[in-house]
């Protein structure tokens, strides 16, 4: 299908089995997450299934770093989540039950001045996604686990061998990550709310099947797009790249120019 012309599919759903690949119907003040993250998606990179008894790594940066040097920025130092801001370091949290692979913070603050960091860890074989608030006063919450039927799927870990990175949207709505199975690659996506406005994760969550999309691909950046339509660009390992546009309950497929 990697002719140049467009191919549209609809989102793949399951009545059964964990996780639920679905996309919800959320009220309005939640679909608003993925509807208002304009957004460029940027994917690299493609794994090979690993060896049998191989250990995933982290990737070189396994640190998330915000654009503007003013704003703080998240670290993993072995088990432990460290806000770093200037010269100040604040330990946030540890894990005890696996090894923390990859954390990012949220690219916007709630009105209450609370902020989000989002961590991948990976746990007797699979990859969990993690996350902790931090409050205005720079007290920390405990580490929270995405409720399992929005975890990542725990085929995986054993279909490629590097990590699904999850990305923010660049205003912060929304939660984005690729996995694999046996049927090919998936696009998830997740909503998240201001502290004010509901509960985390949101229920405003969809699945893509993308059959182009090679397995290991891995998304690097969610970007604000030109033309205001939410668009991921995917990267495989001959170097080729595949522009994504979401459309509703749609994604939308093309061999994409870039170099």
């Amino acid at each position: 299908m990697g002719d140049g012309r467009p191919h549209r599919l609809i989102p793949r759903t399951s009545s059964g089995g964990p996780p639920t690949l679905l996309r919800s119907s959320p009220p309005a003040t939640t679909r608003r997450a993925i509807a208002l993250a304009i957004a460029t998606l940027l994917v690299t990179g493609c794994g090979t299934a690993p060896d049998a008894g191989d250990a995933t790594t982290a990737p070189p940066d396994s640190t998330s770093v915000p654009a503007s040097r003013d704003l703080p920025t998240v670290s993993i130092e072995g088990r432990d989540l460290v806000l770093v801001t200037g010269q100040d370091r604040q330990a946030l949290g540890s894990i005890e039950d696996g090894e923390l692979v990859h954390a990012e913070l949220r690219p916007a603050v709630s009105p209450d001045g609370a902020t989000t960091v989002l961590a991948l860890a990976r746990v007797d074989g699979r990859y969990e996604l993690r996350y902790l608030n931090v409050d205005a006063d720079g007290v920390a919450s405990d580490l929270y686990w995405f409720p399992f039927r929005m975890q990542v799927d725990p085929e995986s870990a054993g279909t490629a061998d590097v990590p699904t990175l999850p990305v923010w949207a660049p205003d912060g709505s929304a939660v984005a990550w690729l996995e694999w199975g046996a049927d090919g690659t998936r696009l998830r996506t997740v909503g998240w709310l201001d502290h004010d406005e509901g509960t985390n994760p949101s229920d405003d969550q969809a699945t893509y099947g993308l059959d182009e999309v090679p397995v290991g691909a891995q998304l690097v950046v969610w970007e604000v797009g030109d033309d205001g339509v939410p668009e991921l660009v995917s990267r495989g390992a001959d170097e080729q790249r595949w522009r994504i546009r979401i459309e509703g309950d749609a994604a939308i497929v093309a061999l994409d120019a870039l170099p």
